[in-house]
């Protein structure tokens, strides 16, 4: 590798001279640039998408309390069965209990 030139010294002063592909540049502003988005996504577009999370957001929370209150019925239901029966049994034992018998015969004779 040749040996890098040394910056040469302005006549007059002690100051160093830049490159010529470098005097018109602030390293801030390439910094900058290479940081920023260089393309904005359409507001429209991003408008949509929001829309579109909302919405599905929306549907979720809409099927979740479907199938609550499907669930939730689905509960009262089973009560109500339960009930049921427990009354039936409760009528089929008063009916054919011993006492129910005796109580059935003496009424007929």
């Amino acid at each position: 590798m040749p040996p890098k030139k040394q910056p040469t010294i302005e006549s007059g002063g002690t100051r160093v001279t830049t490159r010529a592909s470098n005097v018109n540049k602030h390293p801030g502003t390439d910094a900058k640039k290479t940081l920023q988005v260089q393309s904005r996504r359409d507001p429209n577009v991003v408008q949509a998408e929001k829309e579109q999370k909302r919405a599905a957001k929306d549907a979720k929370e809409n099927a979740r309390q479907a199938e609550d209150s499907q669930r939730e019925m689905a509960q009262r239901n089973l009560e109500e069965r339960r009930a049921r029966q427990a009354a039936h049994l409760e009528q089929e034992e008063k009916e054919f209990s011993p006492q129910g018998k005796y109580t059935s015969l003496l009424s007929i004779l």
